[in-house]
C-alpha cells in the first residue's frame, strides 16, 4: 500500500528521526513544494511553498526543523524551517548556489554543497549561521553530503577526471577515502 498516489513528480523523500513522518518534494500544484506527511493519520502539510523552488528537505536530529533549499530570494540558498511550517530563516548569505543540506547528528551544524569556490564543494556552517568552512578540496565536484550516525564521517559524491564515485571525509582530519572507483 502506498502513502501517496500522484500523477505529478514526487521526490527527495526523507524519514523523520522517529519514523512517524516523511518529508518530500511535490510538484502536484505545478510548482515544487516541500510536504511533511504524517504516516499514521495521512495528514499532508506543505511546510515550504514559497515563490520559486522549494526542495531538498533534511530533518534535524530532534525532528523539530527541516533544512530546505529555497530560491525565494533569487539564487538557491539553505534555510531552516519548523517541521510544522512557518518562517524560513536563511542560514548563509551568499550569491552562490547552496544545496543538499544535512544536519550533523548533534544538530549544531549543517553540511552542504556550494559552488561558491567554482565547482561544487562541501562546506559546514553552524545552524545559528556564520561563515561556512570549506571541507573538501580534492576534485572539482563534491555533492550530496550524508553524515554518519556518529558525526565523524561525511559520505558524498565526488567527480574527478569525469569519474563519479562515493567518498567519505573524516571530519577531524580532513582525510578523504574513496569507496567506489567510478
Amino acid at each position: 500500500q502506498g502513502i501517496l498516489k500522484s500523477l505529478e513528480p514526487i521526490g527527495s523523500p526523507k524519514w523523520s528521526p522517529d519514523g512517524s513522518k516523511i518529508a518530500y518534494v511535490s510538484f502536484e500544484k505545478r510548482k515544487s513544494a516541500v510536504i511533511v506527511q504524517n504516516l499514521v493519520t495521512g495528514e499532508r502539510r506543505p511546510v515550504a511553498n514559497f515563490r520559486g523552488d522549494n526542495y531538498a528537505p533534511s530533518w534535524s536530529p530532534d525532528g523539530s526543523k527541516l533544512a530546505v533549499t529555497l530560491s525565494k530570494d533569487g539564487v538557491s540558498q539553505i534555510y531552516i524551517i519548523p517541521s510544522t511550517g512557518g518562517q524560513a530563516v536563511r542560514i548563509v548569505e551568499s550569491g552562490a548556489i547552496d544545496n543538499g543540506a544535512a544536519f550533523t547528528p548533534d544538530g549544531s551544524n549543517i553540511i552542504f554543497f556550494s559552488d561558491r569556490s567554482g565547482g561544487p564543494q562541501l562546506y559546514s556552517v553552524p545552524v545559528a549561521g556564520g561563515t561556512p568552512k570549506r571541507l573538501t578540496f580534492e576534485g572539482n565536484y563534491n555533492t550530496t553530503p550524508r553524515m554518519s550516525p556518529d558525526g565523524k564521517l561525511v559520505a558524498f559524491v565526488n567527480r574527478e577526471a569525469g569519474r563519479l564515485r562515493i567518498a567519505t571525509l573524516e571530519i577531524a582530519s580532513g582525510q578523504v577515502n574513496y569507496l567506489t572507483d567510478g
